[in-house]
């Protein structure tokens, strides 16, 4: 069976899926719309209303539909301003990651065209791109007409690993909103009490530091166990490429049981068993994220994003002693970082592109991103290089050693961190994140689990056409 094949059958299941869970989706569903009059002007990706121009869009109402995310609660209250200019009325949308998916996949299987703007990250993105579901944007972005796309519009300015993870056949996907990485987070006051004298490179580095801080009678380190594609697969592969280990070999045929990857995922089990808070074996990032403001844990591996919630004095007890390092690497120099990106696709059967990529230039663009830095001053996971590299936004985000760390760790992700090229990375990426988690809890040992994956992932590699035969 091709890929392609394969989509439209998850596809089909995906309709009847979203069908019955729609009261549920519903339910944990919210709306906005600000409803505002036309006016006059027009906007530009920078925000800027031009108060003489004409508005070719105005009276036009367009349907977002996004995740729930810190940047879209702060964003969102800009939406007034864009409405205002452009006289484009915004439905926004945002639900929840999990009732998301099912719901988006319904729509878009369906062809509604109900939504003309829905989120896309990387792991979807080939899906939805082979399933001719996303209008690719490399028209839209050289138009030299200023009613199409703003001629202050940057797309060399979004950071490039995250537009490149967006990219299938050369095609960019999505615009980038909210943009992130791995490190490492780390308490400085408990490493000076256990005698750290030097924050870890290696993860070999992590487990000695993890013995000296157990001694405190401390957690040393979270790490995400629950099995899932986004939970334990995305930072178990920093151990798979850290201990040499990878996905495939030369032909496209997996090699999950190779001694280096038992190996990874061995010490990945011990890590979390040995060193990790009670209960362990089926945390996410929600629980470390807490345990860690609330000053109980010592090291936490995870998405850059999270810096905000430790330097906000209202969550965090941690806001003066907390730090940042680069994601840590194999011994001999090998290993890798994760890059995330949540994006707005240009919904292919929306029925107003031109308003709606109007919408997209600004929610996404650079002055919107400085402000939401600026105003919050919390949220720095901004996807501009530009607002990065400005002296306001280093002011309040270049503490806690976090900027250079975002450097470092975005030097050393790798587009096949995950499989996200694979159409059906999401189902890859859970299958993996099962024998993870069994290798965790002790439902077999840790070739046990890997052999009987490989098994498995071979078959499917070779019916979905991912091998060279």
């Amino acid at each position: 069976m091709k890929p392609k094949k394969l989509i439209a059958i998850l596809a089909a299941l995906s309709m009847v899926s979203g069908l019955l869970l729609s009261v549920g989706c519903s339910s944990g569903t919210e709306s906005s719309s600000s409803g505002s009059a036309p006016a006059s002007g027009s906007v530009s990706a920078t925000g800027e209303a031009s108060g003489d121009a004409d508005k070719p869009y105005a009276g036009t109402t367009i349907h977002v539909l996004l995740n729930t995310h810190e940047y879209y609660d702060i964003a969102d209250t800009y939406i007034p301003e864009f409405e205002e200019a452009t006289g484009i009325d915004v439905v926004m949308e945002h639900v929840e990651r999990v009732s998301l998916a099912t719901k988006q996949e319904m729509e878009l299987g369906a062809h509604t065209g109900a939504y003309d703007i829905m989120l896309i990250d990387p792991s979807k993105a080939t899906r939805y791109y082979e399933a001719g579901w996303v209008e690719p944007l490399g028209e839209w972005i050289a138009s030299e007409d200023p009613a199409i796309t703003d001629p202050d519009f940057d797309i060399n300015d979004y950071i490039s690993a995250y537009t490149d993870l967006l990219t299938v056949d050369g095609n960019l996907c999505g615009l980038p909103a909210v943009g992130e990485t791995t490190m490492l987070f780390y308490r400085k006051d408990l490493f000076e009490q256990a005698g750290i004298d030097k924050v870890p490179e290696t993860w070999d580095e992590v487990e000695q530091a993890c013995i000296k801080l157990k001694a405190l009678d401390v957690d040393a380190i979270g790490l995400r166990a629950r099995a899932g594609e986004g939970l334990n697969c995305y930072i178990w592969p920093s151990f798979l490429y850290a201990y040499g280990g990878s996905y495939v070999d030369e032909n496209g045929y997996p090699v999950l049981n190779s001694p280096e990857a038992v190996a990874a995922t061995q010490k990945f089990a011990d890590m979390i068993n040995n060193y990790g808070p009670v209960g362990g074996s089926d945390m996410t990032h929600a629980e470390h994220i807490t345990s860690f403001q609330q000053g109980n844990l010592a090291m936490f591996y995870d998405a850059s994003v999270f810096n905000n919630n430790f330097s906000d004095p209202e969550l965090s007890k941690v806001t003066d002693v907390w730090m940042a390092a680069p994601a840590p690497m194999g011994s001999n120099g090998q290993g890798a970082s994760a890059a995330a990106t949540h994006a707005l696709m240009l919904v292919k059967d929306s029925k107003n592109k031109e308003a709606a990529w109007q919408f997209m230039q600004w929610y996404t663009g650079k002055d919107l991103q400085r402000r939401v830095a600026l105003d919050s001053k919390t949220f720095g996971a901004v996807v501009h290089q530009s607002v990065m590299d400005d002296p306001e936004y280093l002011e309040i985000f270049g503490g806690h050693n976090w900027v250079e760390s975002f450097h470092k760790s975005l030097e050393r992700m790798r587009p096949d961190y995950r499989l996200v090229s694979y159409a059906e990375w999401p189902y890859i990426g859970d299958r993996i994140g099962r024998a993870i988690q069994d290798t965790i809890t002790g439902i077999g040992t840790a070739q046990e689990n890997m052999d009987a994956l490989n098994e498995e992932l071979t078959q499917f590699f070779i019916e979905n056409g991912y091998v060279k035969q």
